[in-house]
């Protein structure tokens, strides 16, 4: 059976050809003909959280759609009167088919250097690993990681150097900050 189902994430309609239903997966070929395969509870639940995203926008927050209902690119800026204030960091989702029984895998494209975010722009923060519940959702756990930026957690660091510098050497952690800050404008 073939079928075209629209989906629609952030206004705009992207066409998905389902080649197969057998219960309640979907084998469905995305924008550029990759297969993937993903449960009707999936495909609802993504689509209601971007369609969420797209009508109430988050400040400082704008979630792109990728090549499938799975990948994503967040771009977060750094809030005010913060000292990620002005920067503008570039995020990685990929939603794996457990979700949203598992957290996204959440990944920061541009460098930051802060005490719970791993060079390799992989993140500490609880709720991504341990403390995930299945009722978060993209835009509650982009918020969590924007307060991350402003609030850091020095006791589970990620980045030894910077925890360090943010407890026993504030004004070169800032100056550190401010680097990133602005080589995120590039």
């Amino acid at each position: 059976m073939e079928t075209q189902t629209p989906i629609d994430a952030h206004g705009v309609t992207v066409k998905l050809q389902v080649t197969y239903c057998l219960g309640f997966q979907y084998r469905v070929a995305d924008v550029q003909g990759k297969f993937v395969s993903m449960t009707t509870k999936f495909a609802k639940r993504v689509t209601k959280e971007l369609r969420s995203l797209a009508k109430d926008p988050l400040t400082g927050i704008k979630v792109e759609y990728g090549v499938d209902l799975q990948h994503y690119t967040a771009i977060l800026e750094g809030v005010e009167d913060t000292a990620f204030e002005g920067g503008v960091f570039v995020l990685s989702i990929v939603l794996g088919d457990a979700y949203p029984q598992e957290p996204p895998l959440i990944i920061f494209q541009t460098k930051c250097f802060h005490p719970n975010i791993y060079r390799d722009g992989k993140i500490c923060l609880d709720i991504l690993q341990k403390n995930w519940v299945s009722s978060y959702t993209l835009g509650s756990v982009l918020q969590s990681i924007q307060q991350l930026l402003s609030d850091p957690n020095p006791d589970s660091p990620a980045n030894t150097e910077a925890s360090s510098l943010f407890v026993d050497d504030k004004r070169e952690y800032l100056r550190r900050v401010r680097e990133c800050v602005e080589a995120s404008w590039i």
